[in-house]
């Protein structure tokens, strides 16, 4: 039996650090961490799906077991919050279609469209809404103002990592990583959220400061991307505590 696990690193923070922002700025229960923990297998549960729908079946090694044992031990774990608040079950509800593109597009084998990787994050991101809910025991906007904030930031780790890997030498790429990182830095200070501005800031300095045409290893971009998630996230847990009603 062959275990599929993903290995996108970016993936992984993209509904690791959404969920850690909203657990550490709403109320603590254990009902957090059992649900991150279903969540986890949950997640591990979709690269033998994804593999399953790029009609992997022919395969020797069949996605199925490791499908059926990670999506076994998610869906297990996620009933003790369901059961203790059935609500929840909307943002699962909310992050389905755009899951369902990725689905799409792994089934036409376009996983490397930018519409893909923003479904991704749409739907990965809708993390932080469930640990708040749990925290508050019920919908808080603070969520939302989290999911926003994840979605736009992700957004442009994906722009600077095409014009980075796949895109490299392209200039139209690498315009528009700069641009969209000057826009997420810029309109929020017309809105008075300058402490929005001041969380994106590492972020669109490290695309700014990165030289066109910079060569730079698969490996070491993603240990770079992991490290500015969690200056994201240390950013925004105290920044949000600090000027966003809680």
């Amino acid at each position: 039996m062959k275990w599929y696990i993903p290995r996108e690193h970016g993936a992984w923070s993209m509904w690791i650090t959404p969920y850690l922002i909203g657990a550490f700025i709403s109320p603590w229960t254990w009902m957090k961490v059992i649900a991150f923990a279903g969540l986890f297998f949950l997640y591990m549960s979709s690269a033998p799906l994804l593999e399953y729908v790029r009609c992997s079946r022919r395969k020797k090694a069949s996605p199925l077991p490791s499908l059926l044992i990670f999506s076994f031990t998610g869906l297990l774990l996620i009933l003790f919050p369901v059961l203790s608040d059935p609500s929840i079950l909307w943002y699962c509800g909310m992050a389905l279609p755009f899951f369902l593109v990725n689905l799409y597009s792994a089934r036409r084998k376009k996983e490397r469209l930018i519409i893909n990787d923003i479904a991704a994050i749409i739907a990965l991101s809708a993390s932080s809404l469930l640990a708040v809910h749990l925290g508050y025991g019920g919908y808080h906007p603070i969520g939302l103002y989290v999911w926003l904030l994840s979605i736009f930031y992700f957004t442009g780790t994906v722009f600077h990592a095409k014009s980075m890997i796949r895109e490299r030498g392209n200039r139209l790429i690498k315009r528009a990583a700069n641009l969209y990182h000057a826009l997420y830095v810029i309109i929020p200070i017309f809105f008075g959220l300058w402490w929005v501005s001041l969380i994106y800031l590492p972020s669109a300095l490290k695309v700014w400061l990165t030289p066109f045409n910079s060569k730079i290893r698969p490996i070491t971009l993603g240990v770079m991307e992991i490290g500015f998630s969690v200056l994201f996230f240390i950013m925004s847990v105290w920044l949000m505590g600090q000027f966003v009603i809680i």
